[in-house]
């Protein structure tokens, strides 16, 4: 109870904490009169009048003085509008309804674009053969270069997988996957395809390429660094060895001339990550 008021008034009106801390300290309470015509509110000392207002509308009203609401300008029955205030309110509506149908649209936008890079994403990060193999491809060429499949051409298992050609250079990749750790040993396949290549045909190769899937039962993130970790073994690479981690990232920004770089490179092993 305030202590400024007559000892009368404090004992016949209300005073009402409204907010109290843990320790019971009052921050804001209400004193009404005696004859409950009046009501104060006590409230602490320089705090923002525009949060207090909108505090008493939305709370402390509703809850002790429920038909002040009924009195207010902003409780005005429709049919005493003015007439620029229903233009005004008309054409909040409009561009309210304006807005859903845009968010709308975008959210049917955004459906339709991840419908279409979730099965592009999902073979290039958990697939594996065929699957696998075609994504790789179908990203080699959006790259804009040349792809030849080889299993078609010369039957499975005779050579690597694609012939990539980029301004009249030839590149032998192999498109493999591993639960695990990438074996050392689909290097050596990758090397034999590129010792026999002559005799298949007459283009030169300039390198093997080997793009691997590894850890694919791991998210993304918690891949290893690398489809090789033994650092003797990757520091005598004379393929690229690419991930489908990094395809996968640069495919879905856009930066083609990633793909081909990371394709007609020097050896060596691209890592998924740049630390």
């Amino acid at each position: 109870m305030p202590s400024w008021l007559p000892l009368a008034a404090r004992s016949a009106s209300e005073f009402r904490p409204l907010l109290v801390t843990d320790v019971e300290e009052v921050v804001a309470a209400v004193w009404i009169s005696p004859d409950r015509e009046m009501q104060w509110f006590l409230l602490p000392w320089g705090v923002d009048w525009g949060n207090i207002l909108d505090w008493i509308e939305t709370q402390a009203l509703p809850d002790l003085v429920p038909t002040a609401l009924a009195r207010a300008r902003r409780a005005i029955e429709e049919d005493l509008l003015t007439g620029d205030e229903r233009e005004a309110h008309s054409r909040l509506e409009a561009f309210d309804q304006t807005v859903e149908t845009e968010r709308l649209g975008l959210l049917e936008e955004i459906t339709s674009a991840r419908d279409g890079a979730d099965e592009r994403r999902y073979q290039l990060l958990c697939g594996s053969g065929k699957e696998l193999a075609d994504a790789v491809s179908n990203v080699m060429q959006e790259s804009g270069m040349v792809v030849e499949n080889l299993d078609e051409t010369f039957g499975s298992g005779r050579s690597g997988d694609y012939l990539i050609t980029h301004n009249d250079l030839h590149w032998l990749v192999e498109v493999t996957s591993s639960a695990g750790a990438m074996a050392e040993i689909e290097v050596g396949k990758l090397m034999a395809h590129v010792e026999t290549w002559p005799r298949l045909r007459s283009e030169p190769i300039e390198a093997g390429v080997l793009v691997v899937n590894h850890d694919y039962r791991k998210a993304p993130s918690e891949r290893p660094h690398g489809a090789y970790r033994r650092k003797e073994f990757v520091d005598s690479l004379k393929i690229s060895v690419i991930g489908t981690i990094p395809l996968c990232r640069w495919w879905v920004g856009g930066d083609y001339e990633a793909i081909v770089g990371a394709i007609t490179g020097p050896a060596g092993q691209v890592p998924n990550r740049n630390t």
